[in-house]
């Protein structure tokens, strides 16, 4: 294979990683945005906020994880994230 081969061959996986909605759904990503929608800034509550969101993610496994992360972050406001569920 060619450069321009390998080149174009990346920018499709790159498309098609992005049309396939990957998102971040770490824990952090969770907190970091419900933090930003419930308009709070502490850290050490963030930092409490991701511990716990470790925990569920191991109680619960992968897809109710991924289903209730998803949930948060398409959440716009508080009374909406508090809605979700594991």
């Amino acid at each position: 294979m060619n450069i321009k081969t390998l080149f174009g061959l990346a920018i499709l996986a790159s498309v098609m990683l992005l049309a396939s909605g990957c998102k971040n759904r770490s824990p952090d990503a969770v907190c970091e945005h419900y933090m930003k929608i419930a308009e709070e800034e502490d850290e050490e509550e963030k930092k409490e906020c991701v511990e716990e969101i470790e925990k569920l993610k191991e109680e619960v496994g992968d897809e109710k994880y991924e289903s209730f992360a998803d949930c948060i972050l398409e959440a716009e406001d508080k009374k909406t994230a508090r809605k979700c569920e594991p």
